[in-house]
């Protein structure tokens, strides 16, 4: 049971360091407020957060995934559709931080503005 606390606590420190990488990285991408388009930019930054809570909502549940699969195995499958579908979150968190420009133009399509 301690490597499990430990193997939690790293999945931790690796989410934190990861998060206050990302936002700096996003922060910095965000132009000054006196520049064109701050609604745009607000947007944009939305649609990254929510990319990062994808991320990290995914990530916390991979290790009791992996405990629960390695533990019992007659109901494979219901952990086999948890994993594809905190997998398919993680994937699209992943693409809402890396290109929130592409999921602006799709919600915009949507609202009748393109």
């Amino acid at each position: 049971y301690i490597s499990v606390v430990g193997f939690f606590i790293l999945i931790g420190v690796v989410s934190a360091f990861v998060l206050y990488k990302v936002s700096n990285s996003v922060l910095s991408s965000i132009p000054e407020p006196d520049q064109s388009e701050p609604i745009y930019a607000s947007e944009k930054f939305i649609l990254q957060v929510f990319g990062v809570y994808f991320i990290v909502s995914a990530l916390q549940t991979f290790p009791s995934l992996a405990i629960a699969y390695s533990s019992s195995s007659n109901e494979l499958v219901n952990h086999l559709g948890h994993f594809i579908g905190y997998t398919f979150e993680l994937l699209v968190g992943l693409w809402l931080l890396i290109s929130p420009k592409a999921w602006l133009n799709i919600f915009n399509k949507l609202r009748g503005r393109a």
